[in-house]
C-alpha cells in the first residue's frame, strides 16, 4: 500500500468517525433471503464487521423470510438498507421513490451481473411432453417464477402456468427439493446452482445477464452525508482485505447505476404470489 493510499484511508477513517456521533446509532439492514438466516449472515458479517470498525456505525442484521415483507418494511421506514436483485428492486421503485441503490457486488468474473438458470438433478431425464413439477424462489425474485417462466417459453415451449409449481423461499431451499426428488426443475441464481455442482445438480439453460444485487439505502430515514459516508467508505475498501473474506463481499463492488433499471417494464400482477400446488 503506497503512502498516498494511506493517508486517504486513515483521513477518511478520520472523517467518518468524527461526524458517526451525529449519524443514527444503528443501522438496520435486511438481506434477501437467498439462503437460511445463518449462512446469510455469514455472508455479510466480513462486511458488517469492516463497517463497524472503520465508522463507530452499529450493522443490525434483521432476516425475513419473504422478500414482500422486507419491501414493506423498508417503505415503512422499519429498514435502512436493503439488498436486492433486479426484480424486487423494480417492484419497490414503482411503489417507493425515497430510495438510492449504492453498491452492487461484483460476481467472480469481475462484473456486477448475474444470470438466472433453469437447474436439474445431473441422472434426470425430463420429459418436456409431460407436466412438470418445478420448485421456484419467491414470487419477487428475479429467478423465480418471471423468469422461469420467461426461460423455459422461450426454450422449451413450455407455459409454467401448465406445470406444477411451489415457492420454496430461497434458491438453496429450491435446489434442495431438487436433490431430493420432490421437483425436477429449479429456478435459481447461476451461482447458487454452480454451489450445487458436487451434489449433482446440472443447469439447462441460463438467461442474459441481468443487473448485480445492489444495497439500496432509504432516504428517509439516512440522510445525504450518512448515505455519502457509507458508499464512500465501501468502494474505498482496498481489495487485499476484500479478498481475504468470505461470502458476497470477496469479489468486491462498484458504485449502483440507477439507470440500469429505467427500461425494464414488469407487470407484477402477471406473477401469482402462491404456487398451485400446496405441498412439495
Amino acid at each position: 500500500m503506497n503512502k498516498q493510499l494511506l493517508f486517504f484511508i486513515i483521513l477518511f477513517s478520520i472523517s467518518i468517525n468524527s461526524y458517526a456521533s451525529s449519524m443514527k446509532n444503528t443501522i438496520i439492514f435486511a438481506p434477501l433471503p437467498i439462503d437460511k438466516k445463518s449462512n446469510t449472515y455469514e455472508e455479510f458479517a466480513p462486511l458488517f464487521h469492516y463497517i463497524e470498525k472503520t465508522s463507530g456505525l452499529k450493522i443490525k442484521f434483521l432476516y425475513e423470510e419473504k422478500y414482500s415483507t422486507i419491501i414493506e418494511k423498508f417503505t415503512h421506514n422499519k429498514i435502512d438498507i436493503i439488498l436486492v436483485g433486479t426484480l424486487p428492486y423494480i417492484k419497490l421503485n414503482q411503489t417507493y421513490k425515497f430510495n438510492e441503490p449504492i453498491i452492487s457486488f461484483k460476481q467472480k468474473n469481475g462484473e456486477a451481473y448475474y444470470r438466472c438458470v433453469v437447474a436439474k438433478f445431473g441422472k434426470d431425464i425430463i420429459n418436456f411432453e409431460n407436466t412438470l413439477k418445478i420448485a421456484l424462489t419467491q414470487p419477487l425474485s428475479t429467478c423465480g417464477y418471471y423468469m422461469t417462466n420467461t426461460l423455459l417459453k422461450k426454450n422449451y415451449k413450455i407455459d409454467i402456468e401448465k406445470q406444477k409449481y411451489h415457492y420454496t423461499m430461497s434458491h438453496h431451499n429450491a435446489l434442495t427439493s431438487v436433490l431430493d426428488g420432490d421437483f425436477q426443475l429449479a429456478g435459481v441464481k447461476s451461482d447458487v446452482a454452480d454451489d450445487f455442482k458436487t451434489l449433482g445438480i446440472r443447469t439447462i439453460v441460463k438467461s442474459n445477464l441481468v443487473p448485480g444485487l445492489t444495497l439500496v439505502v432509504n432516504t428517509k430515514t439516512l440522510s445525504k452525508k450518512q448515505i455519502e459516508i457509507l458508499k464512500n467508505l465501501i468502494l474505498s475498501i482496498p481489495k487485499s482485505t476484500y479478498k481475504k473474506w468470505d461470502g458476497i463481499s470477496k469479489n468486491g463492488f462498484i458504485k449502483a447505476d440507477k439507470k440500469l433499471y429505467e427500461n425494464m417494464k414488469i407487470d407484477f400482477k402477471t406473477i401469482p404470489t402462491h404456487g398451485n400446488i400446496d405441498e412439495k
